[in-house]
């Protein structure tokens, strides 16, 4: 309410100093200097109250949407470290949003990684994609790990996230 009044008194005064400009045909460096004061002050209330009404992510307070970044994300039950339990023909839905991928690999592998009980590739043909694994572990029962892994070739990739699992019957 105080940032209105005042946003109105500065109008008000800009006006007049605008008028004043006018009057003196520009030739005042005064009547000049007070406009282009009372111009960014209003510019700078005006941005300050607009800033509130604007999205914030994290410490950034923008009103533009965000450059999309490159992110893999698995979608899991309960928190980051949790064991999900999952049994064959369960689905995980994967999101991805990469502009430089080729596809991602999805490999579900013993907790030694000496063994990989299911490996499958998904190519990517747009930037994002969301794709859907279904779990297929044959009989092996007891701790696994899924690991999503980027590929930017079919020679080079990295992981680049995983999921701790609990195969069950």
């Amino acid at each position: 309410m105080k940032k209105t009044f005042l946003l109105i008194a500065l109008g008000a005064a800009f006006l007049a100093a605008s008028l004043w400009v006018w009057l003196s045909n520009g030739k005042s460096a005064k009547a000049v200097k007070a406009k282009f004061r009372l111009g960014g002050a209003i510019l700078t209330i005006t941005g300050m109250m607009a800033a509130g009404s604007c999205s914030s992510n994290s410490s950034q307070i923008s009103c533009y949407d965000p450059a999309p970044s490159n992110e893999v994300y698995v979608d899991r039950q309960g928190g980051y470290d949790n064991v999900q339990d999952v049994k064959n023909g369960d689905e995980i839905n994967i999101r991805v949003n990469y502009f430089s991928a080729y596809g991602i690999r999805v490999a579900i592998e013993t907790p030694e990684q000496s063994t990989v009980l299911q490996n499958v590739i998904y190519e990517i043909t747009e930037s994002r994609a969301e794709i859907t694994h279904t779990i297929d572990v044959a009989d092996y029962l007891g701790e696994a790990y899924l690991r999503v892994y980027i590929m930017f070739s079919a020679d080079e990739e990295y992981e680049c996230d995983n999921l701790k699992l609990n195969v069950i019957e």
